[in-house]
């Protein structure tokens, strides 16, 4: 009995013996990564045999195809020794062209490494292809382009050393012909990557010829957009390409291409909130309304509670508190508001502030301590009070001494349109007024009105031209005068309808008389000769 208990016992852990050397790994790889790019095209890895007893043995793939890249395996997979680790090598077929994937962008594919005698035993060898160049092709024509400098035209960065989410940017590059050819249909193009291959943004510039010898310089703006960027890094590649077709000489026909590139870091706040595309009128008149619209965006990592902000120019007695609310991190919210210019402004620029406030009544700021203040200039014009007013005028009746004279005025305003308060002076040596009508009246910018004024003149006012004024009252009090002349006739006698007769113009009249004169003088001579007879 004891034999046979014995017996199932060997038996037993021949089995779980057997069972664990199927279930155990009995090899290792190092490295398990291997990356290629244009720099670099072979890779070796080593495989260790970790069982001591057992020569090894191993199956894997002579060749790996990644989006039509292929990578040739090389290296004696049999009778691995414990002792001594066995070393393959992976390397990139000549042909191979890593242009053929997206520039910043990289492929993976596993290499699969299995033992002969069981399939459960086994490791991976991950194969990566990536593309580092931004140029797809060589440089024949000798084409050299470099990144000279990268300023922050607008926001919290500090040109080459960092940016900020939102902050414009511009880049200057110099593209040099640096061989014996011209080059023509010279295309720069630009692109933003975060440092481990993430695109941000990308553009292109118009195209341009470059003969041998010469050089020129391109530049460039663009705007962070917090969109785009990876909350995750802050660390940033700017890659720029120039790319062009030999003009002549031997290589004519053939491309050619160089490349730059500059790190820059773009800053993650905590809490920062910050205004964008603030747009409103940079011109005003008195007394008009301003309309102001911006983006009030949330570029720091947490998310903000009642967020308002202050708009104030101190020189137009301007302070207004606009109520904006949470913003999201990453988010953004519409400022719109508008403001009352006062009409007795003064006419000058001045600075229009926008401040953004968090919940605790602070102002926003980063870690240089520059604040989320902003200020536009802010021009007044048009606000002068001198009505701007031509005067054509013509008596409408009347006009001789005695008698009530009508005079028509038609008042066109070339200037601000506002309402005037009318009247008259200057006359008094020679007329009584009567009347103004209106003496109030509205005349728009560039618009006519007629106004009436009556006035009786003297019996003996002096004859020929004699001025008065029009007086226009603004709405302060400010008075201007107009001149206005008119022509005072003779005053008409009780035998005017008779000397009328001989006034310029009346002929047939004239005639008529001059014979009735001559047919009495004739009717005199006849009877002096009767009466002698």
């Amino acid at each position: 009995m004891k034999s046979k208990i014995l017996g199932l016992l060997c038996i037993s852990v021949f089995f779980i013996t057997a069972l664990l050397s199927l279930t155990s790994a009995t090899f290792t790889v190092s490295p398990t990564s291997l990356i290629f790019n244009q720099n670099t095209n072979s890779h070796t890895f080593t495989l260790t045999n970790t069982n001591n007893s057992q020569l090894l043995t191993v199956n894997m793939q002579s060749t790996i195809t990644l989006s039509g890249l292929v990578f040739d395996i090389t290296g004696n997979m049999s009778n691995i020794n414990a002792s001594e680790p066995r070393t393959f090598t992976v390397t990139s077929r000549t042909s191979n062209d890593f242009s053929t994937i997206d520039f910043g962008s990289e492929i993976s594919g596993n290499l699969l490494i299995t033992n002969i005698n069981n399939s459960n035993d086994n490791a991976t060898v991950v194969i990566t292809a990536e593309n580092k160049d931004f140029c797809s092709y060589d440089n024949p024509g000798d084409l050299s382009v470099s990144i000279k400098s990268m300023s922050t035209i607008s926001g919290f960065g500090s040109d080459e050393d960092y940016w900020y989410p939102l902050d414009e940017v511009e880049i200057e590059v110099n593209v040099e012909n640096n061989g014996n050819d011209d080059i023509k249909n010279i295309a720069l193009e630009w692109v933003l990557y975060t440092s481990d291959g993430q695109k941000i943004t990308d553009g292109d510039e118009s195209d341009f010829d470059l003969n041998d010898g010469k050089d020129e310089t391109i530049t460039f703006t663009f705007q962070i957009d917090p969109n785009d960027l990876d909350t995750n890094t802050e660390d940033y590649v700017l890659y720029i390409k120039a790319t062009g077709t030999i003009k002549n000489g031997l290589n004519e026909g053939e491309k050619t291409c160089a490349s730059d590139s500059d790190s820059i870091e773009i800053r993650l706040e905590d809490d920062f909130v910050i205004l964008d595309s603030v747009k409103f009128s940079e011109t005003v008149s008195c007394g008009s309304s301003l309309q102001i619209t911006a983006e009030v965006w949330n570029i720091g990592l947490d998310d903000q509670e009642d967020i308002y902000v202050r708009i104030y120019d101190k020189d137009l007695n301007i302070d207004e508190i606009v109520e904006i609310g949470d913003i999201d991190s990453f988010d953004s919210k519409k400022l719109d508001v508008t403001l009352e210019i006062p009409q007795d402004a003064e006419e000058k620029t001045s600075a229009l502030f926008f401040e953004v406030y968090d919940e605790s009544n602070d102002i926003y700021q980063n870690q240089e301590d520059d604040e989320a203040i902003f200020d536009f200039p802010l021009k007044v014009e048009g606000c002068s009070l001198t009505p701007d007013i031509l005067i054509f005028a013509e008596v409408s009746s009347g006009g001789s001494q005695g008698e009530e004279t009508v005079i028509k005025a038609t008042l066109t305003n070339s200037g601000k349109a506002s309402t005037f308060k009318l009247g008259a002076s200057g006359y008094e040596a020679w007329a009584t007024l009567k009347s103004v009508d209106p003496t109030t009246i509205y005349i728009g910018e560039g618009q006519s009105e007629e106004i009436l004024i009556t006035l009786n003149l003297n019996k003996d006012a002096p004859t020929g031209l004699q001025d008065f004024f029009l007086e226009i009252t603004l709405p302060d009090g400010t008075k201007e005068t107009q001149p206005i002349s008119i022509n005072v006739l003779e005053k008409k006698s009780d035998l005017g309808s008779i000397t009328g007769f001989f006034t310029e113009g009346n002929t047939f009249l004239k005639g008529f008389i001059i014979v009735d004169i001559i047919i009495i003088v004739i009717i005199v001579i006849v009877a002096i000769r009767i009466l002698k007879k």
